[in-house]
């Protein structure tokens, strides 16, 4: 990344307006005139915001307005989101300016122009991941020596910056997590689908089974194998499958996500023939997952709309069998 625009005589300067404390090659008088303006002179930090890269540059100046018009990125300065903080004087804007470049200092950016070469004020860009972290220091830092008196943050506009929205940058491991989070509940809804589409050939019902653990809850198929009918095969199978049931859990750092099944045990009704059996992983192992709570709320509603919908069902289907036998 480098700027848009070719360096000018003014871009190698930090500021016109604030030239150094340490001018060793200037009069004695010049000096302490200078000396005494920087401690009299309100002086502002400012955070300016780049409109395309995401990126802002952290520095210092008497008036950030002109600063901006010097730089050789200002017309790609978003003016109405950028920051700056009125501070009483030159030497408190240096310290607060230090502060956050040490503290930023991870998120710094090495910019090169197309020549390969840095540029005086390249060291100053940040990542933008950095800049709600450059808010936040900038709110709990004192304005003056008086501990009290926090500094106010303003848009370049002057406008209070409370008023407008600083969005959250993610995290790498938090954009993962979202992926993860949409996957489940796309498997959670293709999982539905598929059983949807058995209960209109097949009774269902949600209950507790004997288990090595203890009572499971259980979802059971009745007749699951001796019903074969070709518009269910292809349901039919993805039940059968242990990859149909398989949930995932992020995994940091890249790493290949694991996986954890909501369905934990498919087998074979022993005191029921060809009643298949569903056997629910742990609820709460299920939480830990990503989007762990809405995939265990869509479940058991699922799971309770298949208890009252299909038992209806199968009530029915009964008594009318009975009466057929009278």
């Amino acid at each position: 990344m480098s700027p848009s625009t070719p360096r000018t005589a003014t871009a190698w300067v930090r500021d016109a307006a604030d030239p150094p404390l340490h001018a060793g090659d200037k009069p004695p008088a010049l000096r302490k005139e200078r000396r005494a303006r920087s401690l009299t002179e309100v002086c502002y930090v400012y955070l300016l915001i780049h409109i395309d890269e995401p990126r802002f540059k952290i520095g210092l100046s008497r008036n950030p307005g002109q600063r901006v018009r010097q730089l050789p990125e200002a017309r790609h300065i978003a003016l109405d989101r950028s920051i700056q903080v009125r501070l009483p004087n030159y030497q408190r804007a240096y310290e607060v300016e230090r502060m956050l470049h040490k503290g930023l200092g991870g998120f710094r950016m090495k910019l090169r122009d197309e020549t390969g070469q840095s540029w005086q004020g390249s060291t100053e860009w940040f990542a933008l991941s950095g800049l709600p972290n450059a808010i936040r220091l900038l709110r709990v830092m004192p304005a003056d020596a008086d501990p009290c008196v926090m500094a106010d943050l303003e848009t370049l506009r002057g406008q209070p910056y409370e008023h407008f929205f600083v969005p959250e940058i993610p995290t790498p491991t938090a954009v993962q997590r979202q992926e993860v989070e949409e996957k489940n509940m796309r498997k959670m809804l293709a999982i539905i689908e598929v059983l949807t589409t058995l209960r209109e050939g097949l009774f269902m019902d949600a209950r507790m089974v004997p288990d090595t653990r203890g009572s499971v809850q259980c979802l059971c198929i009745h007749n699951f194998r001796n019903e074969f009918n070709l518009r269910l095969t292809k349901a039919r199978n993805k039940v059968l499958s242990s990859d149909f049931w398989a949930l995932q859990a992020a995994k940091p750092g890249g790493k290949p996500a694991l996986t954890v099944p909501l369905v934990r045990l498919i087998r074979y009704s022993e005191a029921t023939p060809g009643m298949l059996e569903l056997v629910i992983n742990d609820l709460k192992v299920l939480r830990r997952l990503p989007a762990g709570n809405r995939v265990v709320t869509v479940w058991q509603g699922h799971l309770a709309w298949l208890s009252s919908t299909t038992w209806s069902y199968r009530t029915a289907a009964l008594k009318l069998a009975k009466l057929e036998k009278v």
